[in-house]
């Protein structure tokens, strides 16, 4: 040392510090690592588990969509024959119906179609179970980013890939028009919270884009991302920016959803719209299926009932209201597609 020079501390660690530090930053390591593993692996195998689940049920109806959509099957026909003309009216069963359904999936279906040079059977088995699939990662984003923590997270898709009322509607031929409007909607969710919490302005595109196209493939997935908006705002985003944010990504959705809305009030008035609202379970006593604790349809013993009333219980000790709140409002709002919503 220089005479006159100030000392620096020394920097260098007693044998007892070093002691100390190691294990700490080797304890975080391995924390780090294990949640992360953990995390990845069952992310891992809710994807696979999921794609086995929906591909073997599909494969049960050899060759011919589950359940329901001989309607939709007309409807894919009749734009392939029409040269990709708007039909009026479907030809299913003679009915004269008015189509005033939203257009997204079957224009894309009837391409597709034509495209590969596929049957529209085979379309109406594919296109179904491929969206159902990619809701399974889909679900992961929103769940990352809603949950606290990445195993949360993963622990949440895994239940949600095999838990049948999530798939069950969406893989039958029906779902032409469920399973991409229910992958649009998570994924509108996923961005829509993320404005919320946020407030960039790239969210406020991604998520208008998101949900038109929800809104362009079943009306009842483009409704659901519109009241789970409206809650993430009140509970998250009470504040101007917000509120001014989501009234741009309403007007971006009335714009880019113009051509469905506009061509069926021009063509057949209000007349379809205020039929479809009448639709389904509306009766003030609808709600109560939450009390009933059966909407999971569990085959056997309700287990991710009792992990979700567990995680309900976790979240109001915790003072996060979110979930909660959000479970309540999809059974009073949409207690027709509650049981799918609420997974």
């Amino acid at each position: 040392m220089t005479l006159g020079a100030p000392s620096r501390p020394s920097t260098t660690l007693t044998g007892l510090e070093a002691v100390r530090v190691k294990p700490v930053g080797r304890n975080r390591l391995r924390r780090v690592l294990t949640d992360d593993f953990a995390a990845f692996w069952l992310a891992s195998l809710a994807v696979g588990l999921g794609i086995w689940v929906r591909y073997f049920l599909v494969q049960t109806g050899q060759g011919f969509p589950l359940n329901d959509g001989g309607m939709f099957y007309s409807i894919v026909e009749d734009i392939k024959h029409s040269g990709y003309r708007l039909p009026e009216f479907t030809s299913y069963n003679g009915g004269g119906i008015p189509f005033a359904y939203p257009f997204l999936a079957f224009y894309a279906a009837a391409l597709f179609s034509d495209v590969t040079g596929q049957t529209t059977f085979q379309v109406l088995n594919f296109l179904p179970l491929f969206f159902s699939i990619l809701t399974i990662p889909a679900f992961f984003l929103l769940a990352r980013a809603v949950l606290p923590t990445r195993l949360s997270a993963s622990l949440a898709v895994l239940v949600f890939a095999v838990i049948p009322r999530s798939f069950n509607w969406e893989i039958v031929g029906g779902g032409l028009t469920r399973s991409p409007g229910l992958f649009f909607a998570i994924l509108a969710t996923w961005q829509g919270y993320l404005l919320v919490t946020t407030q960039r302005r790239v969210q406020i595109g991604t998520t208008s884009l998101l949900a038109s196209l929800a809104l362009l493939c079943h009306p009842q997935m483009g409704w659901f991302v519109v009241f789970s908006l409206g809650l993430m705002v009140a509970i998250n985003g009470r504040n101007r920016t917000a509120a001014i944010q989501m009234a741009i990504v309403a007007a971006c959705v009335a714009v880019l959803t113009a051509p469905w809305w506009l061509h069926l009030l021009l063509l057949f008035g209000p007349g379809p719209l205020l039929s479809a609202l009448q639709s389904g379970n509306h009766s003030l006593l609808a709600p109560l299926r939450l009390l009933a604790l059966n909407f999971t349809e569990e085959p056997f013993f309700p287990v991710a009932m009792a992990f979700g009333l567990l995680g309900l219980a976790w979240s109001l000790r915790t003072g996060r209201y979110l979930l909660p709140l959000w479970l309540v409002l999809i059974f009073v709002l949409d207690s027709r597609k509650s049981a799918t919503f609420v997974l």
